[in-house]
């Protein structure tokens, strides 16, 4: 049978082809679109959660649709080395100090401890040098252990109950904490230091 001239036009203006499937496109930024859903990389990460996604679209909607993250694209403070957004400007100057100049500004006139930002280093004085006690409020009612915070103490039952209620979405791996799930994703899967910079293969011989 033969082909319609207008459908054979068609045909030939896309010129792009997968060769994965055969589809095609008008130009090469559609392909490689297309190209990624036949891939698992993941190379547009999520700065809150850690999450993963094929496209910086993807990457955007989620931002936008998310719940936890709704409102993070209005922050207006926004880190001058990375994606990372922030509220107040001293969240951005301890962000600053800990993942980019790798430095702790703030140091103890007492002892050789020091900090990212002001606020952990008077709170260091207060219970370390000044002779105040934190407050323990919360008491674990599976043993004789007492916690300051009760997201603390939440955390500390589930080694109790056995839960791992934070799951990997890159593996079945899953965790009694969500700090630890997020090292975990880090190094793992995003194959990254504990600082954040990605890890050095070694050179096999």
């Amino acid at each position: 049978m033969l082909k319609h001239p207008t459908e054979l036009a068609g045909r030939s203006f896309k010129q792009h082809i997968c060769k994965e499937c055969g589809a095609g496109y008008k130009n090469p930024s559609q392909l490689k679109n297309h190209m990624t859903k036949h891939s698992d990389i993941r190379d547009f990460y999520c700065v809150e959660c850690d999450k993963g996604f094929k496209s910086s679209y993807a990457l955007k909607q989620h931002l936008k649709i998310a719940s936890p993250h709704v409102n993070y694209l209005e922050l207006k403070l926004q880190c001058e080395h990375c994606d990372k957004r922030f509220g107040i400007k001293r969240d951005l100057e301890r962000h600053l100090n800990r993942v980019h100049l790798k430095r702790k500004p703030y140091q103890c006139d007492r002892c050789d401890k020091a900090y990212v930002s002001l606020w952990p280093l008077q709170e260091h004085k207060r219970f370390a040098h000044e002779g105040h006690k934190r407050p323990l409020k919360y008491p674990c009612p599976q043993c004789d252990k007492v916690f300051a915070q009760n997201s603390t103490l939440k955390s500390h039952i589930l080694t109790h109950t056995g839960e791992r209620p934070y799951m990997c979405t890159y593996c079945p791996a899953s965790f009694s904490q969500s700090s630890v799930l997020r090292t975990h994703v880090k190094l793992v899967h995003l194959r990254l230091t504990r600082d954040g910079q990605p890890k050095k293969h070694a050179v096999s011989s």
